[in-house]
This record gives structure tokens, sequence and C-alpha cells, in this order.
């Protein structure tokens, strides 16, 4: 049995819930997220993946630039907390939560023939038990517009 659902987890664009078993005490819920600006995104952390913290950045478009200049970095999230500001280089693209006090982006290599999805699936082992394992997995795919769909090679999987 499928619910479609209008989801505000994670301000998902689309939601599903799949029941997997007759009474309901397990399903699995399955979102995907889209913006169509994901190059700069004010209000918006994408937590995880961090592997350099860079000094001396006063605002978002020097982290967005950093970002830019380097070559293992994918994503990037500007965070002001007490008068501090914090620049985070990320290696993979975290799936994007609300946060008044951050302005993120991702890289994109070609922004013309790319979009980029980000997939949310949680699934629930039972409604009834509260130690029950339920554990939240999302990753991110890059989609490509017709006249790239055969060149396989330079499709992105993060």
């Amino acid at each position: 049995m499928c619910i479609f659902q209008n989801v505000s987890f994670h301000t998902l664009d689309f939601g599903i819930s799949i029941l997997s078993t007759t009474d309901g005490t397990e399903w699995t819920n399955i979102g995907l997220l889209t913006r169509s600006n994901i190059t700069y995104m004010e209000n918006w952390d994408i937590p995880g993946w961090d592997y350099a913290d860079v000094s001396n950045i006063a605002k978002p478009s020097e982290c967005q630039a950093a970002c830019d200049n380097d070559r293992v970095c994918k994503s990037w999230s500007f965070v002001m907390r007490d008068q501090t500001s914090y620049c985070y280089l990320k290696s993979g693209v975290p799936l994007p939560v609300k946060a008044t006090q951050c302005t993120s982006g991702v890289k994109v290599l070609n922004a013309q023939d790319e979009q980029l999805v980000w997939i949310y699936i949680d699934r629930t082992q039972s409604s009834t038990d509260p130690e029950a394992e339920h554990s939240p997995y999302f990753g991110s795919i890059w989609f490509k517009t017709h006249e790239n769909y055969l060149n396989i090679n330079e499709d992105k999987w993060f």
C-alpha cells in the first residue's frame, strides 16, 4: 500500500510512505528534494561531509569562492554564530536543512544541463517499539539533459 503525502520533514518536495506490513507497523518513507538555485542557498545548511574549515572568511561569497577554487570541494556552508563566521568545505553534497544562520551552496560545473536531486529514505522497522532501528539515509544524484544522456562517463554520483 502506498500513501502519497505532502511532506514537511526536511522540506522535501515530494514524499511517499510505503507500508511493509498489512497492520501498518512497518513502513518506508521516500522523499525527493530539488532547488532551482543550488549554488547559493540563503538560510540553508548542508551539514556533514566537512573536510576543511577555511579561516579569514567574512561573507558567504568568499566561502563559495574558496570551494570553487578547491578541486576536492563539492559543496560549502557559511555559518555566522555570535559575530564569528565559519566556512566549511565539503567533499560531498549532504541533504540541506533550513537554518537561518547559514548560507550554503553546491559547486556546479555546468548549470545549464545538470539538475541535482536529493533522495531521502527512512525505513521504520516498528511503530510499536521505540527502540527499533530508524535510521534515515540520503544521497544525491545529478541528472543531465537529453543531449548528454548517452555520455555515461560524464555522469556524477555522490
